[in-house]
């Protein structure tokens, strides 16, 4: 039976939660109140019917963090009024009506189910008036609810629908826009690969329309970074979150901040520091109520807890947080499985552990995100190596290896290769041993895990010092 030796914090979280509606000038945090007195004087004053509808559609744009605010009144309201004064053309301001008020279900309740049903009859309305650009945005807006549900594949296809649409009608900018969700789900899913490729698409179209530089670029650079992150080349992801925060709206520099102290966990940076940046992040969160990025923020701080050896604070807050987003934001719910599920944290006994981690693998087979069904692999390999079962655990381990090697991602590989060389030396084969943990020890120092590549180091010096002492015995006898 081999002994789990918890030789790194293997549960690597990944951090795209970057919704983006962040990106969109018409919500970019500065100043959610913005236009409301005059618009609200505008619909108080308007005795035309038309005035007073088109000032209805609009107004939810400007209402989205606002209290007392009835979105199902100003529905209601504004499709009467089109109705009443026979405007023709109110059906695409309807249409972008009922997707903006998809837009407030998200950012007010993070009811996304409800939300999808608003985006969905928006771009069915959009396309009967032949509304091209509202019909891009429900389309995009929708696919990325179907990412935070994690049906990948689903809006996978809804994505590329709406690329076919802005490609036939010219839109470069709004088919830039798709490859940034494409690029969401393809993470996800673990199909890292192509990434880079589409991103360096995405900008040359956004260079067409001499749009370089903004909101929506920095966004697709951003994404560059989730990629390098996702395979744990944490020097490359800090340097770009590092270059886009100083020219980012104020939401979206949360974001990347939040990101960098995810970098900082990873990397085994000071805990107090960690905490006092992700306090102020969730502060900034709360002001606004944005609360998916609050809820990012808790369980970056539960992960901070159980470094600091707060172990069950940590658990707790880990299970609160998945309550939360239970069949609602798979995403996050997927961050919080990952650390639950893992033996190496110790955050409960092997059973238990172990029962998370089934949990997980169901959640990742369910939206097929290879990422977390080969680390749920790996976690469940720990758990029958602690019953000694080594056969089933080596097998487990070697599908997890092969899963991240494809992928490229070098932190997770390099936890396989540790353990799975761990099994080769007890059975003898030391060649294999040593010829893994080299493996290991690359991708731990690609990674900037050095206490895991110093462990590894010690390994492969005494399996070496062994062979020498046996070398040295049989010259003298």
């Amino acid at each position: 039976m081999i002994a789990i030796n918890p030789i790194n914090y293997p549960a690597h979280i990944p951090h795209h939660i970057r919704r983006n509606y962040l990106f969109s000038p018409r919500y970019n945090g500065k100043n959610p109140g913005f236009g409301r007195p005059v618009l609200a004087g505008r619909v108080r004053g308007a005795h035309n019917g038309g005035q007073h509808s088109h000032a209805l559609v609009w107004r939810p744009e400007y209402r989205l963090r606002l209290s007392g605010f009835d979105p199902q009144t100003i529905e209601t309201t504004a499709i009467q009024h089109f109705r009443a004064v026979g405007d023709l053309g109110g059906e695409d301001r309807t249409a972008y009506l009922i997707g903006g008020l998809g837009s407030y279900y998200r950012q007010h309740d993070n009811n996304l189910p409800k939300t999808l049903k608003y985006y969905r009859a928006a771009k069915d309305l959009a396309a009967t008036c032949n509304d091209v650009k509202t019909q891009c945005f429900a389309f995009r807006e929708a696919a990325e609810c179907m990412w935070q549900l994690g049906q990948y594949h689903e809006a996978l296809a809804e994505i590329q629908e709406m690329r076919g649409i802005a490609k036939h009608h010219g839109l470069f900018y709004e088919e830039a826009q798709a490859i940034r969700v494409e690029l969401l789900c393809r993470v996800s899913l673990g199909d890292l690969k192509p990434c880079f490729a589409l991103c360096a698409e995405a900008r040359a179209l956004l260079a067409l329309c001499s749009l370089q530089g903004g909101i929506l670029d920095l966004a697709l650079v951003n994404s560059d970074a989730d990629v390098h992150y996702q395979k744990t080349e944490f020097a490359e992801a800090r340097a770009l979150y590092l270059t886009t925060f100083p020219q980012q709206p104020p939401m979206s520099q949360a974001y990347d901040r939040l990101a960098l102290a995810n970098i900082d966990i990873e990397t085994w940076e000071d805990t107090a520091k960690i905490r006092q940046d992700l306090e102020a992040i969730k502060a900034i969160f709360e002001s606004i109520a944005h609360p998916a990025g609050i809820t990012l923020c808790e369980v970056s701080l539960a992960w901070v807890d159980i470094r600091d050896g707060l172990l069950r604070k940590g658990m707790l807050s880990l299970q609160r947080s998945l309550k939360e987003t239970w069949g609602n934001d798979q995403e996050i719910s997927i961050l919080c499985l990952n650390i639950l599920a893992d033996i190496a944290y110790g955050l409960n006994n092997p059973w238990d552990t172990y029962k998370w981690a089934i949990v997980l693998l169901g959640f990742a087979l369910k939206g097929k995100n290879r990422l977390a069904v080969h680390h749920a692999l790996r976690c469940m390999a720990d758990f029958f190596a602690t019953c000694g079962d080594d056969d089933t655990a080596q097998s487990l381990l070697q599908t997890a290896f092969d899963g991240f090697t494809a992928m490229d991602v070098h932190r997770n590989r390099g936890s396989c290769a540790v353990r799975l060389g761990d099994f080769f030396l007890c059975q003898g084969e030391r060649d294999k041993a040593l010829q893994l943990w080299n493996i290991a020890r690359e991708c731990f120092i690609r990674s900037q895990q050095a206490q895991d590549s110093q462990q590894v180091d010690r390994r492969i010096a005494n399996v070496r010092g062994v062979v020498c002492s046996s070398v040295i015995a049989c010259t003298i006898d």
